[in-house]
């Protein structure tokens, strides 16, 4: 194969690989508390569906932002600050249903790891005001990835 024929090679396997060898794109949360359920599920979608990876910490997320450990990739430093509660309806002071409540739960839940969905199901859901608190640590010993390096 001359010169020109084995560039030509290189450059089609270099377009064929796949491109986890190019640079993915990083969120990293250090100051998230939270929000509507339904907006940090589309939120989810667009994320997994770019390949971006989340780093969780230094720093807190709260509420709807421990959803985000059900990413493909996504990682916890031991120094963050995750908070967990119930689902909770959005008109403060009025709660879900049992059946809502129920299902929200489970669809919270299914974003972590064994470990974690199995305490928050018996226990973590039932706090409707305030957080639990972890530390990444804490999050990462319950199943979470933890992050390589800083």
């Amino acid at each position: 194969m001359d010169r020109w024929g084995m560039r030509g090679l290189v450059l089609a396997v270099c377009l064929a690989m796949p491109s986890a060898t190019l640079a993915q794109p990083v969120l990293r949360v250090t100051d998230d508390s939270g929000g509507p359920l339904p907006a940090r599920l589309m939120q989810i979608a667009r994320l997994s569906a770019r390949g971006t990876q989340v780093v969780i910490g230094p720093g807190v997320c709260l509420s709807s932002c421990t959803m985000l450990l059900g990413l493909r990739g996504a990682c916890v430093r031991p120094d963050a600050r995750l908070g967990f509660h119930g689902p909770t309806s959005q008109l403060r002071g009025i709660g879900l249903g049992p059946a809502a409540f129920e299902t929200w739960s489970v669809r919270i839940a299914a974003h972590y790891p064994r470990p974690l969905r199995d305490w928050y199901l018996e226990s973590g859901r039932y706090r409707l005001t305030g957080f639990h608190m972890m530390t990444g640590a804490e999050v990462i010993a319950l199943g979470a990835r933890a992050c390589d390096g800083p």
